[in-house]
């Protein structure tokens, strides 16, 4: 059985368009120097840690309560 391209010949080029250029701001700005930046820094930072934290809590869950029995 022989492959349908033969060896060679090339396959039309695509006429989709090109995907458009990703502009994404960024999420976490590295060094805020703005109040604005400096506050939703904080506040992303907060919110990171009280999910942390209930994260921890919950995978540990378990453990915590053997050991308050013992």
């Amino acid at each position: 059985m022989q492959s349908p391209q033969r060896a060679g010949t090339r396959r039309p080029q695509s006429r989709s368009p090109s995907p458009p250029d990703p502009t994404i701001p960024p999420l976490v700005t590295l060094h805020p120097t703005t109040d604005e930046e400096k506050q939703r820094d904080a506040q992303l930072r907060e919110e990171f840690r009280k999910f942390w934290m209930a994260s921890v809590a919950d995978a540990f869950k378990d453990d915590l309560e053997k050991i308050q029995k013992v």
